[in-house]
């Protein structure tokens, strides 16, 4: 089995967690919309045994492995935090979502190797927290969050430059015109 095939068992075995996030939690789905349309669009692209560029396989190896860890990240978040209760979703949305990008710029920093011990603690212990939140369903305040984010972006001011795997792909999806 091949990438492309592998991605399209993947995505079937995943499409009731896709369709309840597309369906159910707009505010969610920013984090795996853009990519499942530069995804899909590549994966039709092989499938229709057009040629590939080198470049777009390597967006499509990036989008995969983005989604499979987003996908598994929520299904747990969904299942083990909240029950699968739509409003408990609803309610810590802000939180869910800004715990993705972290989790997103931490590999980022990783990935570029810039992440310093003090960097990966200062992160570890920001996304602990919200995992905290989340796991013992604790109410939070928007100004804890607002007051969270700004400390982290003081923080990582020299990468202000990052943008998270789901901002690349919608201007992928811009590129391709995939609207």
């Amino acid at each position: 089995m091949n990438i492309y095939e592998d991605y399209k068992s993947y995505i079937e075995e995943h499409l009731d967690l896709i369709n309840k996030i597309r369906n159910r939690h707009p505010n969610i789905c920013v984090l795996i919309d853009d990519v499942l349309k530069v995804t899909e669009y590549v994966q039709k692209e092989y499938f229709a045994k057009s040629k590939i560029s080198e470049e777009l396989e390597e967006i499509f190896e990036v989008g995969y492995g983005y989604l499979t860890n987003v996908l598994s990240d929520l299904e747990v978040m969904f299942k083990e935090y909240f029950n699968d209760n739509d409003d408990k979703i609803e309610y810590y949305t802000p939180i869910i979502v800004y715990s993705v990008y972290l989790d997103d710029f931490k590999c980022h920093l990783e990935s570029e190797e810039k992440l310093t011990e003090r960097h990966k603690e200062y992160l570890e212990s920001a996304i602990d927290n919200l995992d905290h939140i989340m796991n013992h369903l604790h109410h939070y305040d928007m100004k804890e969050l607002d007051n969270l984010i700004n400390e982290l972006n003081i923080e990582f001011e020299e990468f202000s430059k990052f943008q998270p795997v789901y901002a690349v792909f919608a201007l992928v999806c811009e590129e391709l015109d995939l609207f």
